[in-house]
């Protein structure tokens, strides 16, 4: 028999309660996008959000939004292959890069 259109998997979901004061158990589900986020990553994002308010056109509010790149699994394991290839002895980011590391003021890319 075949039970495959009967399988599926449903959405990842965790609980949580204090182990201080205990109270109502809350349960989070995660949604498609962090699955998603989770497994491949996010890539690097920089972002500038301009709001006007105010009665004066000229009123602006700016805000600069840096968000880093995240590693899914998918690339958390192919770091491991490669560490494990390389007896833990060299950094993937430097051979990566060809030994030459780029810096900026938020972080070394």
């Amino acid at each position: 028999m075949n039970f495959d259109k009967y399988a599926s998997i449903m959405p990842f979901q965790f609980i949580v309660e204090s182990t201080s004061e205990v109270g109502i158990p809350l349960i989070y589900a995660c949604s498609p996008e962090i699955i998603e986020m989770g497994t491949n990553g996010r890539k690097r994002v920089s972002t500038l959000n301009t709001e006007f308010y105010g009665d004066s056109a000229t009123a602006v509010k700016e805000e600069a939004v840096l968000l880093k790149e995240l590693k899914g699994y998918t690339q958390l394991i192919d770091d491991y292959i490669y560490y494990q290839d390389h007896y833990w002895l060299e950094e993937k980011v430097i051979t990566d890069n060809n030994g030459v590391l780029t810096f900026n003021w938020n972080e070394i890319l």
